[in-house]
């Protein structure tokens, strides 16, 4: 009886998340020759871990939300799909990148976080991303960047920061890229950057 009871704790804590409620769990289904996925109505709110599934998810490149509300790019995302090479997150809401929430991007090379809440990019926040060339962070409310925040990203060749609130930068902010800035449509109220090899 001892045994069963152990089993069954074991069992609930697996089903329950850490903050106490049943984790959601989104699944797809798509054909076995498919590498695009998409998730609509996704909603995630804070700490929340939901899991993702798919019946390929080795083959798995490119990602979509649709009409999602996550408040930060969920970590577990890039463990269940290791091989994304393109992730699409606009208008989902998102609130903060979490520093190692792309920890398992290992080939991720397209992250679009366009038209979402973000208000700062802390350091690392890119962390895992090493093989990132295109960053599409336009249309947040990012009004500060710490120096550190593309740290990681030395293979970055084009980053889209235009519709944000940024009103100074670090110059030591883009040091650890290896690409050459050239500056397209600087102004008080936008930015984009157009790195060149």
């Amino acid at each position: 009886m001892q045994r069963k009871c152990v089993i069954h704790l074991i069992l609930l804590w697996f089903i329950v998340g850490t903050n106490g409620c049943v984790a959601e769990e989104y699944h797809c289904n798509v054909e076995y020759y498919s590498h695009v996925v998409s998730f609509s109505n996704v909603v995630v709110e804070g700490s929340a871990m939901p899991r993702f599934s798919c019946s390929n998810s080795d083959n798995i490149a490119d990602l979509i939300f649709k009409m999602s509300l996550l408040e930060e790019v969920p970590k577990q995302l890039f463990a269940t799909f290791p091989n994304l090479v393109v992730a699409n997150f606009t208008r989902s809401g998102i609130k903060r990148i979490n520093r190692y929430s792309l920890n398992r991007a290992l080939h991720l090379k397209n992250l679009y976080l366009k038209s979402n809440e973000l208000q700062e990019l802390n350091a690392d926040c890119f962390y895992g991303a090493a093989v990132l060339l295109d960053l599409d962070l336009s249309f947040n409310n990012i009004s500060s960047i710490d120096r550190m925040a593309f740290n990681t990203l030395s293979k970055l060749l084009v980053l889209w920061m235009s519709g944000n609130k940024l009103r100074s930068l670090d110059s030591r902010v883009f040091e650890p890229l290896q690409a050459t800035l050239s500056f397209k449509h600087f102004t008080r109220k936008t930015i984009e950057y157009r790195m060149l090899q």
